[in-house]
C-alpha cells in the first residue's frame, strides 16, 4: 500500500524500514542562500561543485548536497556538516556503520531524495522534454521487448512512455548501485499507460525481478520520476508506505 502525499513532512518523522520517504526538492535558490549552503558541504564536495562550467549547475549540485545532508542529519539525528559519505567502487556514496539507506536525483531545477533504513532504494527523475530520437534511443539502449512496444506507440503518447520507461530503469540500476556498467537492455520494465507499474525481468537472474517494489512519482508539472524498494523479509517484506513530501 502507498500513500502518496506531496505537503511539508512533519518534524517528528519516524524512520524505520517499514516508511519510505521521498523529498521533492527545489535546486532554484538564491545567490545568498546557495553561498549560505556551500558552508554544509565537505571539502571534496565544493570541488566538484566548482567544477561546473555553468553557475546554474553549481548552484543546483550545492543546493542538492546541501538538502541531501540535512536530510540525513535529521534522520540520525547529527550536525549536516560531519556527516561522512563513503564511495563504492563504482561510485555510489553510503554511510557506513548505519543501516540507513538513501538515494539522490535531479533533473533541470528538481531533485528527488529517498530515504528508508534496510532496504536498498533507487529513486530518478526526469523533466519531459520532447525527444526527437526517441526511437533510436530505445532501439539502442531499451530491451527489444521495451523497443518494439515503444516504437508500436501513437506519436502522442512517446513522450511521457519514453520518460516513463528511462525513469524506472535508471532507479533500478541506482537501486543495485551499477551505474553505467550495467545495461539497460538487461532488464525489462512496463511503461505503458495501462501496465501495472514494475519490474518485470531481469535476464541474469529470473528471480530478481521480484526482490523489488517499482512506483511512478510526479512531484511537479512537467516532471517524472520512479523509486524502486528492496522486498525484504518475506510476504511481510513488502509491506510498507511510501510517502512524498516537498523539501523546506
Amino acid at each position: 500500500m502507498t500513500k502518496i502525499n506531496w505537503l511539508v513532512a512533519p518534524k517528528n518523522l519516524s524512520f524505520s524500514k517499514n516508511y519510505v520517504y521521498v523529498w521533492a526538492i527545489d535546486l532554484e535558490q538564491t545567490n545568498y542562500a546557495t553561498l549560505k549552503l556551500r558552508d554544509l558541504l565537505s571539502s571534496d564536495e565544493l570541488s566538484r561543485a566548482d567544477r561546473f562550467y555553468f553557475e546554474h549547475d553549481r548552484r543546483y549540485f550545492t543546493v542538492a548536497r546541501a538538502a541531501l545532508r540535512t536530510l540525513l542529519g535529521n534522520c540520525l539525528g547529527q550536525d549536516p556538516r560531519t556527516i561522512h559519505f563513503s564511495y563504492a567502487k563504482n561510485g555510489k556514496p553510503f554511510l557506513e556503520n548505519t543501516s540507513l539507506r538513501f538515494n539522490l536525483s535531479h533533473s533541470k531545477n528538481l531533485a528527488l531524495c529517498a530515504i528508508t533504513y534496510e532496504r536498498e532504494l533507487g529513486v530518478d527523475i526526469e523533466y519531459l522534454r520532447i525527444m526527437n530520437d526517441g526511437d533510436q534511443i530505445a532501439s539502442r539502449f531499451f530491451s527489444p521487448r521495451e523497443s518494439a512496444i515503444f516504437c508500436s506507440l501513437p506519436e502522442e503518447e512517446k513522450q511521457l512512455a519514453f520518460f516513463r520507461c528511462w525513469t524506472r530503469k535508471e532507479a533500478y540500476i541506482k537501486a543495485i548501485g551499477d551505474g553505467l556498467y550495467y545495461g539497460l537492455d538487461n532488464f525489462d520494465v512496463t511503461f505503458r499507460s495501462d501496465e501495472e507499474v514494475k519490474l518485470i525481468k531481469v535476464l541474469s537472474d529470473p528471480k530478481e525481478a521480484s526482490r523489488w517494489s517499482l512506483v511512478e512519482l510526479t512531484p511537479a508539472d512537467n516532471f517524472i520520476g520512479a523509486v524502486i524498494v528492496e522486498v525484504v523479509g518475506g510476504s511481510k517484506g513488502s509491506e510498507w508506505d511510501l510517502y512524498c513530501w516537498q523539501y523546506e
